[in-house]
Order: C-alpha cells, then structure tokens, then sequence
C-alpha cells in the first residue's frame, strides 16, 4: 500500500457504526446538528481505508476477474489473488494517538515491522513478519498505528 488519502466524512461513520451494531440515534442528531463535525469513528473504522487504495486486491474492479466471496473463486488466478502459500493472519493491534473524528482527512502509509521466528510443535519454524500502517491527520499529526502480524509455518500440518 502507498499513501493514501481517507477523508472521514459523517455518512461514512453512520454506516459503518450501522453495520456494526451500533444505535444511530445519537449520530443522527448530531449530523443533522452540526454536519457530524463533533462525532468520532468507531475503533475499527479505519479498516475501510481499503476503499480508497486502488490497487485493492479485495474490491472489485468493473472488467476485472475477482477472488469472490463464494465457495470458488470467480476467475481470479493465484496471483490476482495474492495466494501467500499458507500464510496466516496472526494478530492486528490499534494504536490510538487521538480519537478519529468527522472532518478529519487522513494519510496512511505503509512500512514492514519486525521479523523473527519460532519453533511450532507441529508446523516447525515459524516465520513472523510485522506490518504497519501509519495513520497521519491533515496536519502530518500521528492519530492511529496499526499493526499487523502474519506467520508463515515450515510445513504444513496434517490432520490427525
């Protein structure tokens, strides 16, 4: 991921807290109030930042093949895909330096963290690899770090 540029806008927010079970009555007063200036982003809204990375793996694209979210994948090769043969996602930890609120534009970019390994009982060597995403407000002040950990085993471990 390069840098990209998210602005957090109050319909965004609405809907996102919408999908995840939050009551809306309150950000519902409070845009029609004041535009949503004075509304924070629930703690996992950053998250969306995919949809405004084009080149997103995960959004599809008119006319381009797609991983889908069924059972098989809808003609995406391997690679389209990003196949890592075998990774994991590990862990994914949110820093916040400040809340994030409405009218905020934010940068993120990308940097590779830490790497180290670990001996598993069943997979052998596992290789940890950090990545980080570095969320900047309009005025290049830090606002939130993620951090995100993916293990690739030695081998693969076979069912019993």
């Amino acid at each position: 991921m390069s840098e990209i540029t998210m602005p957090i806008e109050a319909s965004h927010v609405l809907m996102f807290a919408r999908s995840v079970g939050y009551k809306d009555d309150e950000l519902l007063d409070e845009i029609k109030k004041d535009g949503g200036q004075s509304i924070y982003a629930p703690p996992t809204f950053l998250a969306g930042i995919r949809q405004f990375d084009p080149n997103e793996g995960l959004r599809p694209k008119p006319g381009e093949s797609w991983i889908g979210s069924g059972k098989n994948a809808s003609g995406a090769t391997a690679e389209q895909r990003g196949d890592r043969g075998g990774s994991l996602h590990a862990e994914q930890h949110y820093t916040y330096h400040r809340p994030v609120k409405v009218g905020d534009v934010l940068s993120a970019r990308h940097e590779k963290g830490e790497t180290w390994t670990k001996t598993g009982r069943r997979g052998g060597t596992l290789r940890f690899s950090e990545a980080l995403t570095i969320f900047e407000d309009q005025n290049g002040e830090p606002v939130v770090t993620v951090r995100q950990v993916g293990v690739v085993p030695e081998k693969v471990v076979e069912q019993a």
